[in-house]
């Protein structure tokens, strides 16, 4: 068994969106997928739409997407939501956070997903951006987190 642990299949970019995977991951992957005795899974923070875009020609290659969110196994075309039954009014009361530090932080910007929601800042002044974000997850840990079933990053 082979397990890639924080890796990613594209380096960093601006947008999340546009973090596409290289000819050569492709490749790689195809070649993983194609021999009988490996079983291969993505797993990602991207949503199913990106996955089934950009890898879902793989059919041999299982799927995890919004990380952990989705399921999709090899050979399958179906997804299995696994937070349909979760409580997920926490999103709106992050979004509110969210949004009040997108609008003081020039470059910041709100990623929301099916199940998860998420503030980038990479395109922000770096000292700015940092100060921001350390002031962001203060708030969220003293006055979200432990009211809700929610882990920050």
């Amino acid at each position: 068994m082979l397990t890639v642990r924080q890796g990613t299949l594209t380096p960093i970019v601006k947008v999340p969106s546009q973090a596409l995977p290289s000819e050569s991951a492709l490749e790689a992957l195809g070649k993983l997928s194609a021999d009988p005795q490996n079983l291969v899974y993505i797993i990602s923070g991207r949503d199913q739409d990106f996955l089934e875009t950009h890898l879902g020609h793989f059919d041999r290659i299982g799927f995890s997407a919004e990380h952990g969110g989705f399921m999709r196994e090899p050979g399958s075309k179906e997804w299995t939501n696994l937070t349909e039954k979760l409580d997920m009014s926490w999103m709106t009361e992050v979004g509110e956070i969210f949004s009040y530090y997108t609008e003081r932080t020039t470059g910041s910007f709100i990623e929301t997903k099916k199940s998860s929601i998420t503030w980038h800042y990479r395109n922000a002044d770096p000292e700015w951006g940092l100060f921001q974000c350390r002031q962001c997850q203060d708030l969220l840990d003293n006055n979200v987190a432990g009211k809700r079933p929610i882990e920050g990053m």
